[in-house]
């Protein structure tokens, strides 16, 4: 049933509403390559993009600090 409510039926037009997975799907695939030893989230952003190299900063912020959503700046990097 589409809703419950009314009883609808679902059908090829049907939408789903459905949560952001991004974050949970990126995180689950982070930690499967560093329990296989692909992928050290100490490392600086540019060590696996290296179009960042450029980037003030990059070598400073690391994955570890990108997968927990906590760094909000830079500005004590600076």
């Amino acid at each position: 049933m589409e809703d419950v409510g009314t009883f609808d039926r679902l059908n090829e037009s049907t939408i789903f509403v459905a949560a952001s997975l991004t974050k949970p799907v990126f995180a689950f695939t982070i930690c499967r390559f560093v329990e296989q030893g692909k992928f050290n989230l100490n490392a600086p952003l540019e060590t696996y993009w290296t179009i960042l190299m450029h980037i003030p900063l990059s070598e400073k912020i690391d994955y570890g600090q990108v997968c927990l959503n906590t760094y909000n700046g830079v500005s004590e990097l600076a």
